[in-house]
């Protein structure tokens, strides 16, 4: 070992800090004439600074995935790049043209990287000085007990980053649970949505108290409700004595020692709550409390998100008038049956002298005819069958069916609801016995054109005559 990273070693024996021993390293290299000197560990799935030199700013929070200092992490490996052919350097101090990273390394595992950036060419031996430097800190970071676990509101706002990107409501619940856990050290809970005018339902729960938990019937999960229907929080104190809710005695059989309740809202709105008991007989801290209190304020943002999403998405694949998916969904439907190479039956559906109605009666009753009309079709076909709108009076409805005959059959039962509702309409039947026909709709399609021809009221099957007339 030189004189020069002796010294760091003495100098680092006597340092206790993490970030301490990590800005010595980097003053270090300073020193040896390195001008910009930077030292990154992994911290909850994100590579955070813990020390840097000579910068004016530095990238921070970044995924192990973008970058030389995240390529170096990633693979455990050295790099030394040229910056100007290099295409994942990311930019943090200007006139750079050279970098190298090195891992660092505890129990052979990469934890983190050293990180040296010049304005000039860096040879081999700023590859060697900054391996031996980061073997120097990887060592006094062991004697110091490694890095510590993220605790408290550390621990939260690590997790924030993860829950955010959530869009999953089933892994949101359990990100909760895992979260509220972490933060309480409780080994059970439960989170619970709806609200005091919609009902509430248990969605997600963990831990020896779940079987319990999810047994609460409807009204005590109404009345837990109650309580956080403005204030944030309710729990017990030192002791579960007393008749909370119905159902409560089974949770004090069980072993029930310690209960939290945390609201889920959003502005005024009501979306739930979440449960945190434990066997353990114990007061929460009032910082505890805050920090659930802040893990469902997070939770119910990202719920509020999801379920906006979700009402979007439904709404730009939905017909706002007839309530029917349309062309997308419908291509969609069609594909998955191909896949499943089973038999099915396209058919395409048009109302009968629908421009007539309009120019009558005007296009407000037209949109009445189309609601009537839609939820008779809907109404006369099978469980498994569904209906499409995928024009202005056109529908098309995907039958799961077994046979032509039955096929058929179902067209017979549309054509009689339509009749039934007075709005006559033509249909185009077209059937795939073996399934995977990709041009099943066409086939429908040019099946219901022939039924116009022929007089309107009928159905017609592709590539036959007309089938039948009213």
């Amino acid at each position: 070992m030189s004189a020069e990273h002796d010294q760091l070693s003495r100098r680092l024996a006597t340092t206790t800090s993490i970030a301490a021993c990590a800005q010595l390293v980097c003053d270090h290299l300073v020193a040896l004439g390195y001008p910009l000197i930077s030292i990154y560990l992994c911290r909850s799935d994100r590579l955070r600074c813990f020390a840097a030199s000579g910068y004016s700013q530095v990238l921070d929070g970044f995924p192990p995935v973008a970058g030389v200092i995240s390529a170096t992490v990633r693979t455990g490996q050295a790099h030394a790049i040229d910056v100007a052919l290099s295409h994942v350097y990311l930019k943090a101090a200007p006139s750079v043209v050279a970098e190298v990273c090195v891992p660092i390394k505890v129990a052979g595992s990469s934890i983190g990287a050293l990180n040296i950036e010049s304005p000039t060419p860096l040879g081999p031996e700023a590859l060697r000085l900054a391996g031996e430097c980061s073997d120097l800190f990887a060592r006094r970071l062991v004697e110091l007990g490694g890095l510590p676990t993220p605790t408290g509101w550390m621990y939260l706002a690590d997790q924030a980053t993860r829950v955010v990107q959530i869009e999953d409501p089933d892994r949101l619940y359990g990100a909760a649970l895992e979260i509220a856990s972490e933060l309480s050290g409780a080994e059970s809970g439960m989170v619970v949505v709806g609200s005091r005018t919609r009902g509430f339902t248990a969605v997600a729960a963990q831990g020896l108290l779940r079987p319990q938990l999810l047994a609460l019937p409807a009204s005590s999960l109404a009345e837990i409700g109650a309580w956080v229907d403005g204030p944030l929080a309710c729990y017990t104190v030192g002791s579960v004595d007393g008749e909370w809710f119905v159902g409560f005695d089974r949770l004090r059989d069980a072993g029930l020692g310690m209960l939290v309740v945390i609201a889920l809202v959003r502005g005024s709105e009501q979306l739930g709550f979440f449960v945190v008991a434990d066997r353990r007989a114990s007061t929460p801290s009032t910082e505890l409390v805050e920090q659930l209190e802040l893990l469902g304020s997070l939770v119910s943002s990202v719920l509020t998100n999801v379920r906006d999403h979700e009402t979007l998405r439904d709404l730009a694949r939905r017909d706002p008038l007839t309530g029917l998916e349309h062309n997308t969904a419908f291509g969609e439907r069609l594909d998955a049956l191909r896949r499943r190479a089973a038999s099915y039956a396209v058919l395409a559906i048009d109302v009968d002298h629908f421009k007539n109605v309009n120019d009558t009666y005007g296009h407000e009753h037209g949109n009445t005819v189309l609601r009537t009309l839609a939820q008779a079709l809907v109404a006369a076909l099978p469980a498994q069958d569904l209906l499409f709108r995928t024009g202005g009076d056109e529908f098309a409805a995907v039958l799961e069916a077994a046979s032509l005959q039955d096929a058929m059959r179902v067209a017979a039962g549309l054509e009689h609801a339509a009749r039934c509702v007075g709005t006559p309409v033509s249909i185009g039947v077209a059937f795939d016995e073996e399934g995977g026909s990709p041009d099943l709709y066409v086939r429908a399609d040019e099946a219901l054109y022939r039924a116009k021809r022929a007089g309107r009221n009928v159905t017609v099957l592709a590539g036959a005559h007309q089938h039948s007339a009213h």
